[in-house]
C-alpha cells in the first residue's frame, strides 16, 4: 500500500492529522453524553467503472472507533479491507483498504438511533490484468441506523464512500458496535 501525495503533501501526514481531530474529541468525551464504541461492519458495496456500464460487488469488513459528542452527533474512524471481490471480464477487482473519518447526527429515540453520516473515506481498489491500484480520497455522505439490543447495537447503514477517479464506492453495510 503506497500513500500518494494530495497537493503536494504526501497522505500520511493529512491522514494523521485527521484522525487526531476525530479522535481527540473522544478522549475527552463527557460520559453523560453517551458512551465510547468499538465495532464491526461487514460492507456490501458495488464499484462502478466510468468506462463501462459494469460494477463490481466487493464484501469488506471494517472495524469502528467512536464516540458521542452529546445527545445527537458522534465522531468515528473506520478502517477496512475487502474479503470477497469480483471478476468482470478476465479482471479481479478487490478493494484493498478504505479509511475514513465521519460524523453521525441523529435523534435518539428509545432503543432506536436514525442518524445521516458525513466525512472523508480514502479507498484504494486494486484491478488485475494489468495489475493496477487506484487510491481516491472523496467526500463521503450516507444514512443508517443503530439498534440497541441488550448490551450491543446492531447497525445498519448505506453510504456513498467515494465517488472521484476511477474509484466509485457505495453500498450497505450491516454491523455491531459495543460501548464502553
Amino acid at each position: 500500500m503506497s500513500l500518494r501525495s494530495i497537493g503536494g503533501i504526501t497522505a500520511k501526514p493529512i491522514l494523521l492529522l485527521l484522525f487526531s481531530i476525530v479522535v481527540s474529541p473522544l478522549v475527552a468525551a463527557d460520559s453523560t453524553h453517551g458512551k465510547r464504541y468499538v465495532g464491526l461492519n461487514f460492507g456490501f458495496y458495488e464499484q462502478a467503472f466510468s468506462d463501462s456500464s459494469q460494477s463490481a460487488s466487493m464484501t469488506t469488513v471494517d472495524g469502528r472507533m467512536g464516540g458521542y459528542i452529546n445527545d445527537n452527533a458522534a465522531v468515528e474512524v473506520r478502517l477496512g479491507a475487502g474479503i470477497l471481490g469480483d471478476e468482470i471480464g478476465a479482471r479481479d477487482v478487490d478493494l484493498n483498504y478504505q479509511l475514513g473519518a465521519y460524523t453521525r447526527i441523529g435523534a435518539l429515540f428509545d432503543n432506536i438511533y436514525p442518524y445521516v453520516l458525513a466525512g472523508f473515506t480514502r479507498a484504494e481498489v486494486g484491478l488485475s490484468n494489468p495489475d493496477t491500484d487506484d487510491a481516491e480520497t472523496d467526500i463521503s455522505y450516507g444514512v443508517g441506523v443503530d439498534m440497541n439490543v441488550s448490551n450491543l447495537t446492531v447497525n445498519i447503514e448505506y453510504a456513498q464512500l467515494v465517488d472521484n477517479g476511477n474509484v466509485d464506492l457505495g453500498g450497505f453495510a450491516l454491523g455491531f458496535t459495543s460501548s464502553f
